[in-house]
């Protein structure tokens, strides 16, 4: 994953005003962020599919086994939708796996 890189500030113009270093802290962790959730629920998405497709579960059955609707789980395949914790959490206890193994990125061979 790539990290963007951070914009460096005078440290002398930001030392006498706290509300300037929480704007910039705020900036730099929402640009980290961004890119983090992103990369995360594309990992979810294609960790989630391939999964079912191995266990050869059509969406009805992992709704069934993970107590998330049908819709919710086709829209997280699909990159429609970004999965609260809970439900990753849901749909990992429902398969009987870690929660790593839906948001760790695949293992390059």
């Amino acid at each position: 994953m790539r990290v963007p890189r951070l914009k460096t500030t005078n440290a002398r113009s930001i030392d006498n005003n706290e509300d300037d270093v929480y704007r910039a802290l705020y900036r730099t962790i929402h640009a980290l962020g961004e890119g983090v959730v992103a990369d995360l629920e594309k990992i979810v998405a294609e960790n989630l599919k391939r999964i079912r497709s191995d266990r050869k579960l059509s969406l009805d059955g992992l709704a069934a086994l993970t107590g998330v609707s049908k819709s919710m789980l086709g829209q997280i395949e699909r990159g429609e939708s970004s999965p609260t914790l809970q439900t990753v959490w849901k749909i990992a206890n429902g398969l009987r796996i870690s929660l790593t193994e839906l948001t760790d990125a695949p293992k390059e061979s």
